[in-house]
């Protein structure tokens, strides 16, 4: 069995639903006006931005995706630098 390193990024990140009939009623779409006026400040730019386009790609692929990583992470401006303390991996951190 391969052993896994968790310093190792892998290319992509599967993006799947979680449906949630609470959070789909009472809940706020992360590209509302409510987001960016009162989780930008706690979540930060880079990871309201990163919702931002998971909520989208779900629209665009309600069963799920595949998010490109490195590509995601230079379109955000977070560099591609690899690591747990990358900039790109703490906003996944944060959106966890």
């Amino acid at each position: 069995m391969p052993t896994v390193d968790p310093l190792v990024v892998p290319p992509t990140l599967t993006i799947t639903p979680w449906p949630d009939p609470v959070i789909d009623t009472l809940g706020h779409d992360p590209r509302s006006p409510y987001v960016e006026q009162f989780w930008l400040a706690i979540l930060g730019p880079s990871t309201t931005w990163l919702l931002r386009r998971l909520a989208a790609g779900l629209e665009a692929s309600p069963a799920g995706f595949e998010l490109a990583l490195e590509d995601t992470a230079r379109s955000l401006g977070l560099g591609t630098r690899g690591g747990r303390n990358a900039p790109f991996m703490r906003s996944i951190a944060r959106a966890c």
